[in-house]
């Protein structure tokens, strides 16, 4: 039983790593992995120390421009979600709680990338926080998959309009709102007459043009809150 430790203790001292031969060899990992390493300072606008590369053909920020504008992930992150994030991060900050979390940023060419965010506080030897240090994992495509499958569900593919099950969901919620606030619900039902000679001498194709500007049409004319549906062919 003592002859495999002792093997073990000969590799290591035939084999110990230099310093600069395990950072080597741990960037190189970090920059392989399919997502964007960070870590942060636990200031206010929590400084940059490092950013992985894969961060640049994400966003098109090079590594530099994360570490000397302080300000650039506040000024990138989507404007629906910036309050949120930023109280989460300041919740970690200050609480050390782990961060979770899913938003926007707009990258420099406009295109908006969803990431997942996940960091934890690093503690040094007496429990003194250090850093934020954490992953952002692209998610674009699963959030677009979501919103395709969400539009397919509740929308008339045609139109756009909400569908005929989507329309008796908010119609049933405008009911019971209004019922609530002694107000009433309105519901005008439009027909489209002898639109089957628009299909029997232009073609089907024209057809499905006029329900989508049809469509448009009543969109652009309803107000907020307000729903317009398409209920039948």
């Amino acid at each position: 039983m003592s002859a495999a430790p002792l093997a073990f203790r000969e590799y290591d001292d035939d084999h110990r790593l230099s310093t600069e031969e395990v950072a080597r060899r741990y960037r190189t990992l970090i920059e392989q992995l399919p997502l964007v390493v960070y870590v942060d300072a636990l200031d206010a606008v929590s400084s940059n120390i490092f950013t992985s590369p894969q961060i640049e053909p994400l966003l098109g920020y090079g590594v530099d421009e994360w570490k000397t504008d302080t300000d650039l992930f506040a000024r990138l992150l989507h404007p629906d979600d910036r309050e949120r994030v930023l109280t989460a991060h300041k919740k970690t900050h200050d609480t050390h709680e782990p961060l979770s979390i899913e938003y926007r940023l707009i990258a420099r060419d406009g295109r908006v990338i969803w990431l997942r965010d996940e960091g934890v506080i690093v503690l040094d030897d007496h429990g003194k926080p250090l850093y934020l240090q954490g992953y952002l994992l692209d998610i674009t495509r699963e959030r677009e998959a979501e919103l395709q499958l969400r539009q397919q569900a509740l929308y008339d593919t045609l139109t756009g309009l909400a569908n005929r099950a989507f329309f008796h969901e908010r119609l049933r919620h405008a009911i019971k709102l209004r019922h609530e606030e002694g107000q009433a619900t309105g519901l005008l039902y439009i027909d489209l007459d002898d639109f089957k000679g628009i299909n029997d001498r232009w073609g089907h194709d024209l057809g499905d043009e006029v329900l989508r500007e049809v469509g448009r049409r009543i969109e652009q004319s309803v107000r907020p809150g307000d729903t317009a549906a398409r209920l039948g062919g």
